[in-house]
């Protein structure tokens, strides 16, 4: 399962290097740096600008060399990997899975890689949109997300691009476990390191126990009354209308 030398970065962990604030100057109008260290999550509809958001909150963190970990079931984050116009290289993450992969992956693969992941502090994308049906997609996901969080013990930002498939208001009998352990992440795995994104067209239908422990959110356009009663909850909670 090693990436070939060509694409695969050197151990890369956690910078506190005093290069992060001059950082802001490059990004205008974007979050303090010492935001990205917060549980966020990030909500709007399809072509709204929320994975493209993400996708700049995610280079600022790669330019400080921090230890990244982005799943992506939709197969829309292997760019990262080139520059704007796609003659240059880009950022060096490793791509698991999918059409752009250096590694494919199987659905039997979760903890194996999870736990590579975490021991080597790879930065890289887990490109899940060619695994094939739905189960098998949850299949994996159950077994990475459980290795993954035994195994880690530094930094590690974890991207969840469409949070709700993985952690929803309703799990699907017989994978409650995985809403469980992408709860546990959530609430509790800030002290084995991570720092967990939620990225969702549809808050309602990610889980209020997992949207509740967002300590910062973005909103962008919802079009549904539901999607904007789940966020009314959060900002109830969290803050003020």
């Amino acid at each position: 399962m090693a990436p070939g030398p060509a694409h695969a970065p050197s151990a890369v962990r956690r910078s506190r290097t005093p290069i992060a604030a001059s950082r802001d100057d490059a990004f205008p109008a974007a979050l303090p740096f010492e935001a990205l260290d917060e549980r966020i999550a990030i909500v709007g509809t399809a072509g709204s600008g929320k994975t493209y958001a993400a996708k700049g909150f995610v280079e600022r963190l790669l330019e400080t060399g921090a230890h990244v970990t982005i799943v992506d079931p939709l197969g829309v984050w292997w760019g990262l990997r080139a520059s704007v116009d796609g003659a240059a290289p880009g950022y060096p993450v490793v791509v698991f899975g999918g059409r752009h992969a250096d590694v494919p992956i199987t659905a039997d693969m979760g903890t194996a890689l999870g736990r590579m992941i975490a021991l080597e502090a790879l930065v890289c994308i887990v490109d899940l949109s060619e695994l094939g049906s739905s189960s098998a997609r949850r299949r994996f996901m159950a077994a990475f997300v459980e290795a993954l969080y035994e195994a880690n013990q530094e930094p590690l930002h974890l991207i969840l691009d469409e949070a709700d498939l993985w952690a929803p208001q309703r799990p699907i009998k017989g994978w409650e476990g995985l809403l469980g352990q992408i709860a546990g992440i959530v609430r509790r795995g800030r002290v084995r390191g991570f720092i967990p994104w939620l990225i969702t067209q549809r808050p309602a239908v990610l889980h209020k126990d997992v949207l509740s422990q967002a300590d910062i959110l973005i909103a962008m356009k919802l079009t549904a009354s539901q999607d904007r009663d789940a966020i009314g909850a959060w900002i109830e909670g969290q803050a003020d209308r």
